[in-house]
């Protein structure tokens, strides 16, 4: 190999066969003199106020080849994982925060087991949404996608929510209109009546000849014709 160095080759961990990767994995790491990075930095490193001179320059050499290591040992897991499984260790920044996301017992879920997980729990109403994911090939469903899909159906039907509830709120209020209307007497429409024509400029300021009151003209009234 270019260098002289002699490169090992791990099958990359896809959610199958755990117990045989993390063993190839730690013989691997404590090939390299790195598999102390799993368990993060030695606390006896960290660099105080009352450490003189001498004592900081070997710290703070610690400290470096201890990330030296630590930047190997990334790689080597980085390397040793497949793609599929790469967006679980992607924001981690050292070994030990890849080694406490899942490499211990169980290993990293199944991305296809978490999306199923994730469907089951979700209400009735995103039934439709759910059916027509089911029908995507299983190599394009992807957390990423998944995640989008759901976002976009939760806006649709918050979209929809808000629309049916103006128009719930634009009837309540017209029934109510209506329903004060018709329960007044005859003589409290008649008085409003009235008074919207005032407000019109069309009310007739002398007695009716029909009904004696003031307001409508004998022609506009709606009271019975006087028989006497």
């Amino acid at each position: 190999m270019a260098g002289g160095e002699e490169r090992y080759y791990i099958p990359a961990f896809d959610g199958n066969n755990f117990d045989n990767w993390k063993f190839r994995l730690r013989v691997l790491l404590e090939e390299k003199n790195c598999l102390e990075c799993l368990h993060g930095m030695d606390s006896s490193y960290n660099i105080i106020d009352t450490d003189d001179a001498a004592t900081k320059a070997v710290k703070t050499k610690q400290i470096q080849n201890f990330l030296k290591k630590d930047r190997e040992c990334k790689s080597i897991i980085t390397q040793s994982v497949a793609n599929s499984h790469l967006e679980y260790i992607k924001d981690k920044h050292t070994a030990k925060e890849m080694r406490n996301l899942k490499l211990e017992e169980k290993g990293i879920l199944n991305p296809h087991f978490i999306i199923c997980h994730l469907l089951l729990t979700l209400p009735k109403s995103y039934e439709m949404i759910i059916t027509a994911i089911e029908t995507i090939a299983g190599s394009d469903l992807t957390l990423d996608f998944i995640k989008g899909k759901l976002l976009d159906e939760e806006i649709k039907q918050k979209s929809k929510s808000n629309i049916v509830q103006e128009n719930s709120t634009a009837f309540a209020g017209r029934s109510n209109y209506n329903k004060k209307k018709w329960n007044m007497s005859s003589q409290q429409r008649y008085t409003k009546m009235a008074n919207e024509s005032v407000n019109n400029g069309r009310y007739f300021r002398f007695k009716c000849h029909n009904c004696g009151q003031e307001g409508p003209k004998r022609a506009e009234c709606r009271r019975k014709e006087h028989t006497g």
